[in-house]
């Protein structure tokens, strides 16, 4: 377990200190060309609550959350993966839902 969080810990598919809105746009984008079809899936999430366990920099937290789910939980071993999901949430508006 402990190496797991030194890994995750360390390494992120996705790396930055700061993010506005046009980058994690930008971000959502670039995952959307690494897994076509996948911006087409989010509006699944329209049934409202999502466990996105293993959040990362939290595309899927943001995709979700853009395509209508009430509410995500999101979690990860990393505290550096939930500070830039955090990051994220606050660059689009969704100031209420990190805490």
């Amino acid at each position: 377990m402990a190496l797991s969080r030194e890994f995750w810990g360390d390494y992120q598919v996705s790396d930055f200190d700061t993010i506005t809105e046009d980058e994690s746009f930008a971000l959502l984008e670039k995952r959307d060309h690494m897994y076509p079809g996948m911006a087409a899936l989010m509006p699944l999430a329209h049934q409202g609550v999502v466990l996105d366990f293993g959040c990362g920099p939290g595309s899927d937290t943001i995709g979700f959350l853009l395509n209508g789910a009430e509410h995500v939980y999101a979690a990860d071993v990393s505290p550096k993966a939930l500070r830039m999901t955090c990051d994220r949430l606050h660059a689009h508006g969704f100031d209420d839902w990190c805490t």
